[in-house]
Parts: structure tokens; sequence; C-alpha cells
């Protein structure tokens, strides 16, 4: 029988600010109207959130159980 993985207290602290971050990201510093404006340099706060996205789960992948 397999473990089972949970989310430890560093990733949930990644996943939870990275949440926090995209929604603080898209009220006060981001407003993308359409598609076609997102590629331009405001929208590149968004790299942040998404790093420490792709940290947690990166991390909760290659854990050994």
């Amino acid at each position: 029988m397999e473990k089972k993985k949970v989310v430890n207290a560093p990733e949930a602290i990644l996943l939870v600010g990275s949440f926090f971050m995209f929604m603080f990201v898209c009220k006060y510093l981001v407003f993308i109207p359409e598609f076609k404006y997102f590629f331009e340099r405001g929208s590149l706060w968004f790299a942040f959130p998404l790093i420490t996205l792709i940290l947690a789960v990166h991390s909760f992948i290659n854990r050994k159980s």
C-alpha cells in the first residue's frame, strides 16, 4: 500500500502566499481588459505568484514519501 502525500507547512505557505499574491496583483497592480494586453510590461507582476506556485507544486511532486 502506498503512503498518501499530504501538503506540509512550507508548501502550504507557498500555496496560500501565491493565492494572495494573485489576488493582490489582480486587484491593485494589473488591469487586463482584453487578452492582447496580457503580454505588456505591467502583467510581469504575475511572474512572482506564478514562481511561488511552481515552487510549491515542484516541492510537493518531488518530495520523497
